[in-house]
């Protein structure tokens, strides 16, 4: 009898440890590369991307020990987000060429900014991975962002449509190929020119005239606080003016004599008035300013 109950508390203590194990274990995103790095910026977390493959026998390695390390598990969970690429399917294969991954397993790990902080060609233990990433886990690695403002679909279209620059946060897809020309350097949206063509509206009247109605331009005020060429001075600045003023900010960028240079701007006003009395309230609290249109 003492036996059979030695023999069930020792399976009792197996099957508890087992389940402890397969619960502290890295939790990987199921998600793509791109969604995942917009999850990161929004959190303020690291994330990092596992490339493997069934038959690569040190990632299966990494998959069965490092990850499942729960003292490993239990930083990674709580500081970053994890993605797991298999270079057999189309979307490996996809970030395989954009990263130029030679070797299995590679990891690579990026901050919330989407920023390539390192690249790892080799298998690791868990204790050493758990050192590389908490060499990472700093504030200027983790910052948080909001996520883009979205348009409304049916605003009204202008008559003259102006050049509009549009930001975007450093982009895991972009949609050229000179993606990693730079060496992994954020890519942002360039210059654009809107064009619409648009069918104006026609009145009728009672006699059979007719006439066209033409949409007014609406110009619009912001104040621009400074130009930058390094991005970490320009989101600096950003991160300031989101903090102490309760209007929107904005980052754009433009290349001038082959340079790529950050524009920072807040406001948005539809009256010139109302743009200088935010500018003056602005030099009154030591931030300069100079008042753009568009």
């Amino acid at each position: 009898m003492k036996k059979y109950r030695f023999l069930f508390l020792s399976l009792l203590v197996f099957i508890i440890l087992s389940s402890h194990r397969l619960s502290a274990s890295v939790h990987f995103v199921d998600a793509a590369l791109s969604e995942i790095r917009e999850m990161a910026a929004q959190e303020g977390k690291l994330y990092f991307a596992h490339f493997s493959a069934d038959w690569c026998m040190p990632c299966q390695w990494m998959e069965q020990n490092t990850f499942q390390d729960p003292k490993l598990a239990h930083f990674a969970n709580q500081n970053y987000l994890a993605a797991r690429l298999d270079v057999d399917h189309s979307e490996g294969q996809w970030y395989q060429s954009q990263f130029k991954v030679e070797t299995l397993p590679t990891i690579l790990i990026f901050s919330s900014q989407g920023v390539l902080l390192n690249r790892i060609e080799a298998s690791m233990a868990a204790e050493e991975f758990l050192a590389v990433l908490e060499n990472y886990n700093r504030p200027a690695n983790k910052i948080s962002v909001r996520p883009p403002q979205v348009l409304a679909v049916n605003v009204p279209v202008l008559d003259s449509p102006k050049a509009n620059f549009v930001f975007s946060r450093p982009a895991l897809i972009p949609e050229r190929q000179e993606f990693l020309a730079a060496g992994n350097q954020p890519v942002f949206a360039r210059q654009t020119t809107v064009t619409a063509t648009v069918e104006k509206p026609v009145r009728s009247y009672p006699h059979g005239e007719t006439l066209a109605f033409t949409p007014k331009s609406v110009t619009k005020y912001y104040i621009q606080t400074g130009v930058y060429s390094q991005y970490k001075n320009a989101l600096d600045q950003v991160q300031l003016l989101e903090k102490d003023f309760d209007q929107p900010v904005n980052l754009y960028t433009q290349r001038k004599d082959g340079q790529l240079l950050y524009f920072v701007t807040i406001g948005d006003f539809s009256s010139k008035t109302k743009a200088k009395n935010f500018l003056y309230f602005l030099l009154r609290n030591d931030v300069k300013g100079e008042l753009k249109e568009q």
